[in-house]
């Protein structure tokens, strides 16, 4: 804590490239990073991506990134991804935001399961989350009972908004 930042350092090829790359996110395990890009192989105009290290501590040993598929990107807009990997023995979820059509607004935080294969089963909308507004940026809490997220919803303008479940999602809330 009492040791300063170093200077960023560029991930190298594997991760930039001369296409928009952004918010990335960690996996708990520090060995996969998710991020977006509008790079060529993707389903729409900016998608969610994955990498892999085999070595945590190796800054510089991220794998060619993968697309993540039809089941998370859309022909629209999917971005800012945070993976949940649930203790309790649960798949793990990436939640992610999209203004796909049949959402809830401008920007909806939507759902993926990893499957037992690594991929990602087709993303399911969140609707106790979203508001005919932009919700976005969802990131669970270790245990998963609580999720922060992005809003400006009416009444709170742009904040950040918590919701917690016992088992099933409650109506968020403004966090404090």
């Amino acid at each position: 804590m009492d040791s300063p930042w170093k200077q960023p350092v560029n991930l190298g090829p594997a991760i930039n490239t001369g296409a928009l790359e952004s918010i990335p996110a960690l996996s708990r395990d520090g060995h996969w990073l998710f991020f977006n890009s509008d790079r060529p192989g993707g389903f729409g105009m900016v998608d969610v991506w994955a990498s892999y290290r085999f070595d945590k501590h190796d800054d510089f040993g991220w794998q060619p990134p993968i697309n993540l598929g039809p089941g998370v990107n859309s022909a629209f807009l999917d971005q800012g991804a945070s993976f949940f990997e649930n203790d309790d023995g649960g798949s793990p979820l990436l939640f992610f935001g999209s203004d796909r059509p049949g959402g809830s607004g401008l920007l909806d935080i939507y759902v993926s399961e990893r499957m037992a294969d690594g991929s990602f089963g087709n993303a399911k909308l969140i609707p106790e989350l979203n508001t005919s507004r932009n919700d976005q940026r969802a990131v669970a809490r270790f245990d998963g009972l609580e999720l922060f997220f992005f809003s400006d919803r009416t009444g709170v303008g742009k904040t950040t908004c918590s919701c917690r479940r016992a088992r099933r999602w409650m109506t968020p809330g403004l966090s404090r």
